[in-house]
């Protein structure tokens, strides 16, 4: 399944990982345990 969400919360609760793209390209690939709202943001963001 394919969970497409700009709720990082609910992203963190139903994904196994998930895959971060920012500016067209994929960003980062993060596995459940890596998963936080700090991470994902600076995945997003570019900070990481």
């Amino acid at each position: 399944m394919i969970v497409i969400s700009s709720e990082l919360i609910e992203l963190i609760g139903l994904c196994h990982r998930v895959a971060v793209m920012r500016a067209g390209t994929l960003a980062a690939t993060l596995p459940a345990e890596n998963l936080t709202e700090e991470e994902l943001i600076a995945h997003a963001t570019g900070t990481r």
